[in-house]
């Protein structure tokens, strides 16, 4: 089986650039993906949850999942590690505003950078982009 590795750069937390509203809240993961000896950067997926939600709330959408295009056949796999990078941030962002885990604030484009590094497997299959 051949590796594929996920860098996570950094997440923007529920911004109205990317569509959140009084509905719902809109963030998005940066990443960059190294898979069958190529290097996709500054790709973002975007994390669609119902205004109000905290970071372990559902997840109503997930857009821009690399797939087969970039090299990728177990998207399922690269959903799950996106979805982990992004709750992993949940203890992050208060403390960053200085704030406790209780209350509600809503805090529009908020940049939390975070490094994380996840490898998996892919299937051996021929892709092209």
């Amino acid at each position: 089986m051949k590796k594929a590795k996920m860098i996570f750069n950094k997440c923007v937390l529920d911004s109205k650039d990317f569509g959140s509203d009084e509905k719902n809240m809109i963030s998005r993961v940066y990443y960059d993906l190294h898979v069958d000896g190529r290097t996709h950067r500054n790709l973002h997926t975007d994390i669609k949850q119902s205004a109000g939600s905290d970071l372990e709330g559902k997840i109503t959408d997930m857009k821009n999942v690399p797939d087969d295009k970039v090299g990728i056949n177990n998207k399922r796999k690269v959903y799950d590690l996106i979805e982990k990078y992004y709750r992993s941030l949940g203890g992050e962002h208060p403390k960053k505003l200085g704030l406790g885990l209780t209350g509600n604030i809503r805090v529009w484009s908020l940049t939390v950078e975070k490094e994380k590094t996840e490898e998996f497997e892919v299937n051996e299959k021929e892709h092209e982009l």
